[in-house]
């Protein structure tokens, strides 16, 4: 029901019945801003609802106003950025990172992080999928179709890349980058946000990775086969909300 609230705030908090209002541009960060023992070798990470277009970068030292030359890649469908310095970062030392996502915007985004001591060479640990439950439902706005993907283990200060396809061999299957939310990763489509191609419904196989700070790779471990127990939330409610009548009936025909 992650989606599902997210949306139910978003109106209480417009106080407008009658269109939705969707939000863009620059959501969030990994590291986050003012993070602190942060790698040397750190590939920040960059969320924009609605996808990005051109983007202008600078990253600053601080302390003596150098600029660090990065550069920028798009990952997945171009909601999240991944910024790669060219060269190692000062350890302890404060960086900024500047960007421009629209060309009416008068004052760029940034982000400041506080590097620590050295650079991260580890490859995180591969995540486990623990289970995948389908989160689907309509209103006057549309339709969202979404599957939810516990991990374990799984982290806020990482990304997850996600291959999935509709058969064991992976045939035409389609890479998903996200971040993590209390353990979730979401992908599908919705009313305002999509990060997948394909129809939630039409995912069977999944294989996911993590992608740490310093931009290392776990790899993946055996591919998760989705099965038909994963049960939508919504599909729950309306078994309970047919099956009350049934059950009051049944009750008044029972002999005292």
């Amino acid at each position: 029901m992650l989606h599902l609230s997210s949306l139910i705030l978003s109106v209480l908090m417009s106080g407008d019945a009658h269109a939705l209002s969707c939000e863009y541009g620059f959501s969030d960060s990994i590291p986050a801003d003012m993070s602190v023992d942060v790698p040397t070798n750190v590939t920040p990470y960059l969320m924009f609802a609605g996808g990005v277009s051109d983007l202008e970068f600078s990253l600053v030292h601080l302390a003596s106003g150098e600029l660090v030359r990065v550069e920028a890649e798009a990952l997945g469908n171009q909601d999240i950025m991944q910024v790669r310095p060219q060269e190692e970062l000062q350890p302890n030392s404060q960086y900024e990172l500047r960007f421009i996502n629209d060309e009416y915007q008068m004052y760029p985004d940034t982000v400041t992080f506080t590097t620590g001591a050295e650079a991260d060479l580890e490859a995180p640990e591969a995540p486990q999928i623990i289970d995948i439950e389908r989160d689907y439902g309509w209103d006057m706005w549309g339709s969202w179709r979404w599957l939810d993907i516990e991990l374990a283990p799984a982290s806020a200060q990482n990304i997850y890349r996600l291959e999935v396809a509709d058969n064991e061999n992976f045939a035409n299957s389609e890479i998903i980058y996200t971040e993590s939310y209390d353990s979730i990763v979401s992908i599908g489509q919705g009313l305002c946000a999509k990060n997948m191609q394909k129809d939630a419904r039409d995912v069977k196989w999944v294989k996911v990775s993590t992608l740490d700070l310093a931009g290392n790779s776990s790899g993946a471990l055996e591919a998760f086969q989705r099965g038909c127990s994963s049960a939508s939330q919504p599909a729950n409610v309306f078994f309970v909300l047919f099956s009350l009548p049934l059950l009051v009936l049944r009750r008044r025909q029972d002999p005292v």
